[in-house]
């Protein structure tokens, strides 16, 4: 079976650039493919729109940025760490690749999104910022 029996072959290159651009290999852009056709998603943008977030549920914040930026992240965002995470795999996903890219990126949009925390959390927040 091949993606292009299931959407048009322009979806399915974009599904696999994606999974490219994420470092995962064909089998996981066969199985979103064959995950987003189960669905019964045969529009094209649904059909893509699904595929990425089950290629973006595949990695995690240590293949991309590595452990050590991780764990400060997780501090950092402690219960939005989720948030900042869909953020980052969004980012790479979409080519930005860089560590080093990434964690300022992350930094910035946990900076302008700051009212996702309560004032206990934004608190912490401000306190690990200082500290790095």
């Amino acid at each position: 079976m091949t993606c292009e029996q299931l959407i048009d072959a322009n979806t399915c290159a974009q599904v696999k650039l994606w999974a490219k651009n994420l470092g995962l290999s064909g089998d996981f852009y066969m199985r979103a493919a064959i995950d987003a056709y189960s669905k019964g998603l045969v529009k094209a943008q649904d059909f893509l729109d699904d595929a990425k977030q089950y290629l973006k549920n595949e990695i995690s914040c240590e293949s991309v940025l590595g452990e050590t930026s991780c764990n400060y992240l997780r501090t950092v965002a402690g219960p939005k760490f989720n948030k900042v995470i869909d953020f980052l795999k969004e980012k790479y996903a979409n080519g930005m690749s860089q560590a080093k890219e990434l964690y300022k990126a992350a930094k910035q949009w946990l900076w302008e999104n700051w009212n996702i925390f309560s004032d206990e959390e934004m608190e912490d927040f401000m306190t690990a910022m200082e500290k790095f």
